[in-house]
């Protein structure tokens, strides 16, 4: 299994360098490639931030990568339910994967944000 890092990601998924565009295409599409969390971390707040692309199309996006297998990550169920959590609870993607973990691995999560512990309690009430 190969790692990709964001920037192949960004390519295939913007197809915005001509070159660049085509061997992540490449790489993607005809070799078994794996992306660590943090990558696709990178990945979600790169398109968002500086690209501005809208958080469900980004989920959308990411979302069929990894159904589609073209991508794997460690915990897939974890980095789907932070994908679904960013767009529908409006935090950033890392506070995504904290509360993911919480309720997927029903993980502890000590945090000083408000907007995640808020969030936190929310889902963890409507869980039993």
């Amino acid at each position: 299994m190969i790692l990709i890092d964001a920037n192949i990601i960004l390519r295939y998924l913007l197809n915005d360098h001509p070159q660049f565009s085509q061997q992540a295409a490449q790489i993607i599409d005809n070799q078994s490639v794996s992306a660590p969390i943090e990558v696709i971390c990178e990945v979600v707040y790169v398109l968002y931030k500086v690209y501005q692309i809208p958080k469900t199309e980004i989920q959308q996006q990411i979302s069929s990568l990894l159904d589609e297998n073209l991508i794997t990550v460690d915990k897939p169920e974890v980095v789907k339910y932070a994908l679904l959590s960013f767009v529908n609870d409006n935090i950033d993607i890392v506070d995504a994967i904290l509360l993911a973990y919480c309720i997927i691995e029903n993980k502890s999560v000590l945090t000083f944000d408000k907007k995640l512990n808020q969030c936190l309690e929310r889902k963890q009430s409507s869980f039993p």
